[in-house]
């Protein structure tokens, strides 16, 4: 049994998949085995990762129709042996020494890491916190933007923990959150360290424009992750208010021609409930004062 399965997701990815799956095999520490799940790839990044396996035994590659990230991610963990698991995108690669660390000291389900922000003609940031310990509030975790816990990239999980746990292949825009929010009910508290493990590459495309959501498909994965948040016990909302308008976002064409199929859906209406005490005087008045049908019809016309 290896230490450490790492999971990677591939689809069309042949630009920077060699970077990526280099990053992994320069490290020092080789108690890991690397899973490649070619996604239905067209652009010949399953020839190129069935060639890296030839040469390294750690890997296994993959290969299934294009399903999206989730069912990829979902065959990996399937076939995942490690005693930990992480995720790896394509177009990310870790940092040198990332699984230098003393595997054996860990106890906790859960692992968070430092990693660097990287955007085009920018200097990389650094997301990270001045020391490590133990976080069993998750109110201060879910509010913090060092590890942030909507994604699932620059952790290392418990494959003992995750078991059945799989990724909703239902939807396609929160799928990290919700498997991060069901698995933190799984556990009673999460470690953070300070060594540095990933470089996240960010698109310069805004979510709101990559993910492109009819409004019943916004309102379906938010209620999953709602759920999934109750379920935490949390009284903190400010999450739930940024992860609600970014749905909202992500829909807001559909909402400009259907406010209603939005702001009279009983689902949006809880939620709002338990996140309006978090929202400020102005954006609620914005908020309440978009819900009327004629001021959409004034802003379409303001937009042409």
């Amino acid at each position: 049994m290896p230490r450490i399965s790492v999971i990677i997701p591939v689809y069309n990815a042949k630009v920077y998949l060699k970077r990526c799956i280099e990053s992994i095999l320069s490290q020092d520490y080789k108690d890991f085995e690397l899973l490649l799940i070619d996604d239905g790839s067209t652009d010949g990044s399953g020839n190129l990762c069935d060639n890296y396996a030839k040469r390294d035994h750690r890997i296994q590659v993959f290969h299934k129709p294009n399903g999206g990230v989730s069912s990829a991610r979902n065959m990996g963990l399937s076939n995942a042996q490690g005693e930990w698991i992480c995720f790896i995108d394509s177009d990310d690669s870790l940092v040198d020494g990332a699984f230098s660390c003393n595997w054996n000291l860990f106890t906790e389900g859960l692992i968070l890491f430092p990693y660097y922000v990287h955007k085009e003609n920018e200097a990389r940031q650094l997301h990270s916190s001045n020391k490590s310990g133990i976080i069993t509030n998750y109110s201060s975790l879910l509010i913090s933007d060092e590890y942030s816990i909507r994604v699932v990239w620059s952790k290392v999980y418990k494959r003992s923990i995750i078991g059945d746990l799989r990724f909703d292949q239902s939807i396609r825009f929160g799928e990290d959150t919700l498997f991060n929010l069901t698995y933190l009910s799984l556990i009673n508290a999460v470690r953070k360290e300070t060594n540095i493990f990933y470089n996240y590459t960010l698109s310069d495309e805004t979510y709101w424009i990559k993910y492109h959501h009819k409004i019943n498909d916004s309102i379906h994965a938010l209620s999953k992750i709602f759920h999934a948040y109750k379920l935490l016990n949390i009284k903190e909302g400010v999450f739930m208010k940024n992860l609600f308008f970014s749905f909202k976002r992500i829909c807001q064409d559909e909402i400009y021609t259907t406010p209603s199929s939005w702001f009279k859906n009983e689902i949006v209406k809880e939620i709002y409930r338990t996140i309006k005490h978090d929202i400020g005087f102005k954006q609620r008045f914005i908020y309440k004062l978009s819900s009327y049908t004629f001021i959409f019809k004034i802003k379409e016309l303001l937009r042409k």
